[in-house]
């Protein structure tokens, strides 16, 4: 805890998550104005019509429903198949398809196999 007081915690089963810090290809011309990582995204000032996701791990996906709840056109780019991204991490099979499943039908475009040729920002205003 923040004040540096401890508790005991008891569980059959425990889920740790720790959280990640997103990797900044030097490659990808993010300028946190169009191109965004999942931390600067958080601080967008406005809802966008439209969005592409580049990625298809399980931060991805949770961006992708995020923002078609909220209303915007989702694209997903996957570079190999969105299920072994996934399973990768150790998703369960089944798991792995219900979340493709579950995006496709909410009406998420993914685009597997598909890599970024270039990024093309215009000038900011």
């Amino acid at each position: 805890f923040p004040d540096g007081s401890k508790t005991d915690v008891i569980a059959e089963n425990l889920l740790l998550a720790t959280g990640s810090k997103p990797m900044r290809v030097g490659s990808v011309p993010f300028d946190d104005l169009r191109i965004f990582d999942s931390d600067t995204i958080n601080r967008l000032p406005f809802l966008p019509k439209s969005v592409v996701v580049i990625g298809s791990g399980i931060i991805a996906f949770e961006y992708c429903e995020i923002f078609h709840m909220l209303g915007a056109e989702v694209t997903m780019l996957a570079r190999s198949g969105a299920k072994p991204s996934l399973s990768r991490i150790g998703l369960d099979r089944d798991i792995c398809q219900a979340l493709v499943d579950n995006l496709l039908e909410d009406g998420v475009t993914l685009l597997e196999g598909a890599e970024v040729a270039e990024f093309i920002v215009p000038p900011s205003e």
